[in-house]
């Protein structure tokens, strides 16, 4: 064979393996679809040619990747099949299943766009393979993953080529060869340093790509990261979860796969509406947050309305006191004034109850946060600063109780004290006022169970502060 010729179609291999199709031809390398005489059925038959296109190094990358083939078994990589030499040919081959599916790059180069929803499952099957590489013992890196090396059939994806693959069980001082592809790999890779991290930052660099159909390469930089977003329409989340997986810092990205793959599920988590029927709040959850509706403001009492809106009660008896007063004593209009004192405190009453019915109160925790807000009109304000959820220091329960007002006059009354859930950070307090015992102890459960924190329960007695 002249250098760098093709085996014929129809020759046949090792008394096996007959030629069918050259699927790849580079330099010293060819790829072929065979068909397996003994089994009749199609393979894939890789061949390595030492007539002086290749060295040393491509030689040990390929026993590498037939070794590594030898030693793992997912429904999702090539499996094993033979290896052979062909003496008369300076050459070295190996064969693996055939996968009937088409790589990625060509589908995108033949028009195939993908939508966010199938990039991602494209990213989750990904995934779940490196885990099973990279919990190898020793851990396997792949060292070359790119839309190429894809295979995709509408349902599973496939990872292909483990030419360049890597086994991290090196000792202290020794070199390895640079390989993968340029735009797809990772700073530290140039080096020759390689970390299972590595494949995570290639596999960012594939999702940019099928997400704006352009090479990472031909993307523009800005301090090490790829600039894609003004490129691509996909959500803002998914868009930092990408970010997460091309940090130049490769101490900075997702710590695995394991880890990569848990923050993707959150991204869809579905949410679970939560309701109880002694109650109208309202509890959303899903993976990545909890959230805590109460539909309505919760005013404690007519005490409470009047401290409320005292500024509008104000305002309004001294707009009308101060055009009566000078015709008080003139006409006499002493009763003209008093309707007018409890009209307009009848007022301040009823917007008080009018406008708190607008108002929900929403109690918010995320991965990160806490944080506690007011929405009327659509529009939200929160009351008080966000907090870090390591910040929190405790949630309390004060329970519901009772006290009596004025005990040693005529005026004797008992008096109801609202149950309180409190989240306190040292530095700031997010409440949840005037709400039933059961209430209370339902919010607070579903709250201790997502920040994994005891419930401190108060018991108080005596006239409230």
């Amino acid at each position: 064979m002249l250098q760098n010729q093709t085996f014929a179609i129809n020759v046949i291999l090792n008394d096996r393996y007959q030629i069918k199709a050259c699927l790849s031809d580079k330099l010293g390398r060819q790829t072929y679809l065979a068909q397996d005489q003994g089994t009749q059925t199609q393979v894939i038959l890789k061949c390595l040619s030492l007539n002086g296109q290749t060295n040393w190094d491509d030689l040990k990358l390929f026993e590498r990747e037939a070794h590594v083939l030898q030693s793992i078994e997912h429904p999702s990589i090539p499996k094993y099949l033979d290896s052979f030499e062909i003496t008369d040919q300076q050459s070295y081959a190996l064969v693996q299943s055939f996968i009937d599916a088409r790589s990625l790059k060509e589908q995108v180069e033949t028009g195939t766009t993908f939508t966010e929803s199938e990039i991602q499952a494209i990213a989750h099957q990904l995934l779940e393979i490196l885990i099973y590489l990279h919990d190898r013992h020793p851990p396997i890196v792949h060292r070359d993953i790119k839309p190429s090396n894809i295979l995709w059939d509408g349902k599973q994806c496939y990872l292909v080529d483990f030419g360049a693959v890597q086994t991290l069980a090196a000792k202290a001082g020794e070199t390895f060869t640079v390989v993968g592809t340029y735009g797809y790999m990772p700073p530290e890779q140039f080096g020759g340093r390689t970390i299972p991290a590595s494949d995570l930052y290639s596999l960012g660099a594939t999702v940019i790509y099928l997400l704006t159909n352009i090479h990472p390469a031909d993307l523009s930089q800005l301090d090490g990261y790829l600039q894609f977003k003004a490129a691509t329409t996909c959500s803002s989340a998914f868009c930092q979860w990408i970010d997460h997986l091309i940090k130049p810092n490769s101490a900075q990205r997702f710590p695995s796969a394991k880890a990569a793959l848990e923050a993707l599920n959150y991204l869809n988590a579905p949410i679970k509406t939560l309701r109880q029927e002694f109650t109208n709040i309202v509890i959303l959850s899903n993976a990545h947050e909890l959230q805590v509706i109460v539909p309505e403001y919760r005013l404690t009492s007519s005490r409470g309305c009047v401290g409320l809106f005292g500024i509008i009660l104000g305002y309004l008896f001294l707009g009308g006191f101060v055009g009566m007063l000078s015709n008080i004593f003139a006409s006499e209009s002493w009763i003209l004034f008093v309707c007018y004192c409890w009209l307009t405190l009848l007022i301040a009453h009823v917007l008080a109850y009018l406008i708190s019915s607008m108002i929900a109160v929403h109690l918010r925790l995320t991965l990160k946060q806490v944080i506690l807000s007011y929405r009327i009109f659509g529009i939200e304000f929160n009351h008080l600063r966000s907090a870090n959820i390591p910040e929190i220091l405790g949630i309390n329960l004060i329970e519901a109780y009772q006290y009596v007002e004025n005990a040693h006059t005529m005026r004797r009354s008992v008096e109801k004290v609202n149950a309180e859930l409190l989240i306190w950070t040292g530095k700031e307090r997010y409440r949840l006022r005037n709400l039933s015992q059961q209430e209370v102890e339902w919010i607070a459960d579903q709250i201790s169970q997502r920040l994994e924190m005891p419930i401190t329960v108060i018991n108080t007695e005596g006239k409230p502060n």
